[in-house]
């Protein structure tokens, strides 16, 4: 076993390298270039190892902040390969100059012509890598002790481009290009050529290395998931007689406001066919909400009240009893721990239905990409103010609808014997007589009560069609601006910040009334989903009330899914699928049009390349999670209502100490919403839009044995604010789009109208 140490110049592709040094028999320990000091470095970590690996990288090696302690590995005797910003980081170290490149690529194959020695041996020329590089290497300013290994030709002229170098007296190398990518070609050979000239050279300037063995990650240990023979539940699931969600949703708005709507009634031919109802009840249900300031509110029920403060411990928690609930609130808290936390206590991941429902906004970002710091508020405006709103359901309806079934599940206590407890008497009741022994007009509570909200009766008239000509009004202001924003991101694009920004805005939709004066918030928002789902439908959309806000969501777009099963050996495994989307076209109505328009996006270079950097990333953070990374599908297009989509699958075995909330916590926000490198270009990101996303680029689903999340994305959030008492209402819809080197402003601006005016389309 070889052993190598990793340096992470904070790329969003690292994780990769280190999967492509394993498959070829490497025993890798990564660090951060700004983890530890040099001389802990030199002293503790060096003697164990044989070789060093600069990772990729934002920024510029001769800037300290983006290259670290990775400079200093140039003035040892150890094999170093440097791959994008730690090839630069090697030239510059011996005094190359760096320059922008007349052609700057990103994401997209380069053809890669060499000699056929050193690391090339028995490679073909030219072969095909990736690459993602701004900055290139002047090769008139090489020094005699680098040597060029490989070279690419400029577009459309014969300029040599620096692709790889070597050191003629050391053992230093490096590449521009990523041999680590998807569409790399012969990434592992090159690696193994590598290998052996750092073996041939360890033996001989390093004689006295042993090969010890080191720590293969940074992965904290933790306590695997409970086993299902451990959980407390049981969950009894009935047949109920068919009727379609939004029949039921009706109906159940007069009962009670309070529930989770997952829909994908509409998503005839796609994956997801199920939906979901949650529909919690006073005794076992838990309400969270978490806010800006880092604050947790949540309200459970009599029956869960041991479980919820046994997971809560930790938190401190200021508690305030009632009648029939317990609240509480957490301040300084990391939400993912408190899930985390709460869903082990709860045995969330031995319910075979969705037991916990809910979103987590954009704004959640603070906690899973340190060392990201977010930006004061003070010139910010839109501030949400919720960053996750989530319940703990005892009672979910699933609706089938390829097989036309509804099924009921209830949750219960297991007794000390391991018999079932008395279910309600209400259990077998017919589907809409839903509420454990409550009377129908009995008031429910949700998370208002921890957060004190706005009364949900609120009569004001609210109207639920938009107006075309407020639309094209609202859009059209905001179009200098949102150019000029792309104009900042390509600019940090250009001098290799990042290689693709998802820029974002918010737009504000106005509308006129059509609902009864005395509608509830609940039943407007309802109202308004309705209409959004037949116009848009989509397979992954769904409707969330909490506190004084909806979420109203059509999105196409899976996040993350964990769905798995147990062998015969009891070993339970555990799959992690997610999708991103990068690339979108408008659909036609006339045929043809519209399969030219899907043509369009499958061959178009930018929108692959969009495509390949998300891709390249999501690979990288399941690297973090799980084993056996694989992309299952890439680049193929999807057709939905309004648009086509370019979407890629990448599957992987999620670690067995690995619970729901730390899978997506290891991957939030979505990299088809952010960009690569992620830290850099979220920060980045900021600065420019200087207005918070709130839930939009977040994500909404459901955790149990299986979860699955969206992507917040051709969705509109409401709040009571909103509805007017002039008969007016308004809106606020998210939209955005991929900004890499071949943007084009206007067009962009283009792709970011259709993806709003999408969610307040006409029906059809």
């Amino acid at each position: 076993m070889v052993n190598v140490l990793l340096v992470d110049n904070y790329d969003s592709f690292t994780l990769n390298i280190r999967q492509l040094l394993n498959s070829i028999g490497c025993s890798v320990r990564t660090i951060k270039n700004d983890e530890l000091q040099w001389s802990v470095v030199e002293e503790e970590i060096l003697p164990q190892i044989e070789f060093v690996v600069l990772s990729p990288g934002p920024g510029r090696p001769d800037h300290v902040k983006d290259f670290g302690i990775s400079d200093h590995f140039f003035d040892t005797n150890i094999p170093v390969l440097g791959i994008c910003l730690g090839h630069q980081g090697l030239a510059c170290h011996f005094g190359a100059k760096l320059h922008v490149a007349s052609h700057i690529i990103h994401g997209r194959q380069s053809s890669v012509f060499h000699n056929g020695d050193s690391i090339f041996q028995g490679l073909p020329s030219p072969v095909q890598f990736v690459r993602y590089n701004s900055l290139l290497i002047t090769p008139e300013s090489l020094p005699e002790e680098l040597r060029l290994l490989a070279w690419s030709k400029g577009q459309d002229t014969e300029e040599m481009e620096v692709m790889a170098i070597e050191h003629l007296q050391k053992c230093f190398v490096g590449v521009q290009f990523h041999p680590e990518s998807i569409l790399s070609e012969c990434g592992s050979e090159l690696l193994r050529n590598w290998l052996k000239k750092a073996y041939r050279w360890n033996l001989a300037y390093r004689p006295g290395l042993g090969c010890r063995s080191i720590a293969t990650s940074d992965r904290d240990p933790s306590t695997p998931a409970a086993s299902i023979a451990d959980s407390p539940w049981h969950v009894r699931s009935t047949p109920c007689s068919w009727c379609e969600p939004q029949d039921f949703v009706a109906d159940l708005l007069q009962r009670s406001e309070y529930f989770v709507w997952l829909d994908s009634g509409h998503s005839a031919g796609q994956e997801q066919r199920i939906s979901y109802v949650g529909t919690p009840s006073k005794c076992f249900s838990l309400f969270l909400s978490f806010d800006e300031h880092d604050t947790l509110h949540f309200t459970c029920g009599k029956r869960i009240e041991h479980l919820v403060k046994r997971g809560m411990s930790r938190f401190n928690p200021i508690y305030r009893s009632q009648n029939d609930k317990l609240t509480a609130t957490c301040k300084n808290v990391r939400y993912f721990d408190a899930m985390t936390e709460l869903s082990k206590e709860l045995h969330v991941e031995s319910l075979d239905y969705p037991a916990i429902m809910g979103a987590f906004g954009y704004g959640l970002r603070r906690e899973t990409l340190p060392p990201y710091r977010r930006l004061t508020n003070a010139g910010r405006r839109g501030k949400c103010r919720l960053d996750a709103a989530m319940i703990f359901t005892d009672r979910c309806y699933a609706f089938d609808h390829d097989q036309q079934m509804l099924t009921r599940h209830d949750l219960a206590f297991k007794s000390q014997c391991g018999q079932d407890i008395s279910f309600h008497k209400s259990f077998d009741a017919a589907p809409f007589d839903w509420a454990f022994g409550q009377r129908h007009d009995e008031k429910r509570w949700s998370f208002r009560d921890c957060s004190q909200q706005a009364d949900l009766k609120d009569p004001r008239r609210v109207p639920y069609g938009l107006e075309k000509t407020q639309v094209i009004k609202s859009v059209e202001e905001q179009r200098d601006s949102y150019l000029s924003k792309i104009s900042s991101c390509l600019s940090n694009i250009r001098h290799g910040e990042t290689y693709e920004m998802n820029l974002t805005t918010q737009f504000r939709f106005r509308g006129a009334d059509t609902s009864p004066p005395a509608t509830s918030f609940s039943q407007r928002c309802f109202n308004m989903f309705c209409k959004q789902r037949k116009a848009n439908p989509a397979t992954y959309a769904g409707l969330f009330i909490w506190s004084s806000t909806a979420l109203l969501c059509s999105s196409p777009e899976k996040f993350l899914q964990i769905e798995g099963s147990d062998n015969q050996d009891g070993d339970h495994t555990r799959i992690i699928t997610m999708r991103p989307m990068k690339g979108t076209r408008p659909r036609c109505k006339n045929s043809q049009a519209d399969e030219e328009s899907r043509t369009e996006l499958e061959n178009s270079v930018k929108d692959r390349a969009e495509n390949l950097m998300i891709v390249d990333l999501v690979r990288h953070e399941l690297n973090d999670i799980s084993d056996g990374v694989q992309v299952i599908k890439l680049m193929e297009v999807e057709s939905h209502s309004h648009v086509h989509q370019l979407t890629s699958t990448i599957k992987g075995r999620l670690r067995s100490d690995v619970p729901w909330s730390d899978a997506i916590k290891a991957a939030f926000p979505p990299g088809s919403m952010t960009g690569a490198p992620k830290v850099r270009t979220v920060q980045l990101l900021d600065e420019i839009e200087a207005i918070e996303r709130g839930m939009y680029s977040g994500a909404f689903g459901f955790a149990g044995r299986k979860t699955m999340f969206n992507v917040i994305i051709r969705s509109a959030v409401v709040d009571i604010d909103d509805f007017h008492d002039n008969g007016a209402v308004s809106c606020s819809v998210g939209a955005g789009g991929a900004l890499t080197i071949l943007s084009q402003p206007q067009e962009e601006w283009e792709e970011t109208l259709l993806k709003a005016l999408t969610v307040v389309a006409d029906e059809k």
